[in-house]
């Protein structure tokens, strides 16, 4: 925003602001960042539930009577933004403000925190806890809310809508051409590669279904995109991570257009050639570490069915060596253990994936009702891999019940070894 549109939304803010999607602090620079993080929460929020792009925590400002009174609040520049990261930590799912802006008015100055709405079906906690303005207080948010939002519709296709502000200009030039190369391959026999190069790009992405009536969607943006058009999918994160676990330890992020940068993800994997030799065979066994075309198709298939709504991004990992695990418990790889003939040792130090954990606990729940973490100890723990300590299966079952809490799939209640768990009414 320039300054002066700052200026105009501050005022706006200050006039005819209804509702509990502005909170007004007189903060200096005590104020803590626990009390921002609910206000974060809180906001976000309510500005779901209200159909609001954003919500607005505004310093240097009485509450009560909408004068300016400045704030000292971390006048440092670098020290204010890096506010964001660290709200970034705590908040599920992961997101921060949009924006921080630091005004200068007649009175001195204010900070405008623009808080994005919380995406939907999906609502934002702060530690754990959701939050939610109750008049002038902060809240918890309602079981009645929590609903409201979980309820919203996600049928809806989230990477068909269009981004109002995106022009052809946000597209990399270079991810356009890639595009025309592969629509020729999929349609040359019918439409010539000459007609297709002398269509101009509003044509073509037309033609390819990437535009809705002459506007950019947000799949347009997440294929042929510049790094910079990521704004115009904010708050929602379009990004690809690898990562690199053992002895040595790398990552690298990647960004639209996903079009060209999924080859250039793959380019970062150390794909070895590996030479075994099988037992009871004289000939030995090339085999590539990975696969390019199923390590490109699985990355493919999580650009095409990732839920952006959820504000996370996707994560390649890859762990060095010949083995899985992280050291010390580490075991052959499937791929290696199925060309040496060690399936079954394999198996057995390789754990289910979460997602059957989860199913378990749940079905455990509709069965019996209600349990105690106990339950849930001996119900998993010779489940997980025999590599696992007892601290890190008893840390798992832990990471397992608060994933389920946050997905709203169970509930508790109470704290501490006591607390009960059960399904939802």
């Amino acid at each position: 925003m320039t300054e002066q549109e700052l200026q105009s939304t501050l005022q706006q803010l200050l006039a005819g602001w209804e509702g509990e999607c502005v909170e007004f602090k007189d903060a200096n620079d005590n104020f803590p960042t626990s009390d921002i993080g609910k206000y974060f929460s809180a906001l976000s929020n309510e500005a779901n539930l209200r159909g609001l792009s954003s919500a607005w925590l505004v310093f240097g400002v009485d509450n009560a009577t909408r004068r300016i009174i400045v704030t000292s609040y971390r006048q440092d520049k670098e020290r204010l933004h890096g506010l964001k990261h660290q709200i970034a930590q705590d908040i599920e799912p992961s997101m921060s403000f949009r924006e921080i802006h630091e005004l200068t008015t007649p009175q001195g100055r204010v900070v405008l925190f623009e808080i994005p709405a919380a995406p939907r079906g999906i609502p934002i906690a702060w530690k754990t806890h959701y939050y939610a303005r109750n008049g002038e207080s902060l809240a918890g948010l309602s079981i009645a809310k929590q609903d409201e939002i979980r309820s919203q519709s996600l049928a809806d296709d989230w990477s068909a809508i269009v981004c109002k502000d995106a022009t052809i200009a946000d597209l990399d030039p270079d991810a356009l051409a890639k595009a025309r190369d592969v629509f020729i391959q999929k349609h040359g026999d019918r439409i010539p590669a000459t007609t297709v190069h002398s269509w101009d790009d509003g044509t073509f992405l037309d033609k390819a279904r990437l535009i809705n009536k002459g506007k950019i969607t947000r799949a347009t943006l997440l294929l042929l995109g510049r790094p910079q058009s990521t704004v115009f999918l904010s708050p929602y994160v379009a990004e690809m991570s690898w990562k690199l676990e053992g002895p040595e330890r790398a990552y690298e992020h990647f960004h639209p257009p996903f079009l060209l940068t999924t080859s250039l993800l793959f380019q970062r994997i150390r794909n070895l050639r590996l030479t075994f030799l099988p037992a009871n065979q004289l000939i030995p066994v090339d085999v590539s570490k990975y696969d390019q075309r199923i390590v490109l198709e699985a990355l493919h298939n999580c650009i095409a069915h990732q839920d952006y709504a959820r504000c996370e991004r996707i994560l390649v990992i890859e762990r060095q060596g010949l083995v899985e695990g992280c050291r010390p418990h580490v075991h052959v790889a499937s791929h290696i253990a199925a060309a040496t003939e060690t399936e079954a040792e394999y198996l057995h130090h390789k754990a289910f994936d979460d997602a059957y954990y989860c199913d378990l606990i749940v079905k455990y729940l509709r069965k019996f009702g209600v349990a105690k973490r106990a339950k849930f100890n001996r119900l998993l723990e010779d489940k997980f891999s025999d590599l696992l300590t007892v601290e890190q299966k008893q840390k798992k079952i832990q990471n397992l019940l608060q994933r389920l809490r946050r997905e709203g799939r169970i509930k508790v209640e109470g704290l501490g070894p006591g607390s009960i768990w059960s399904l939802p009414q």
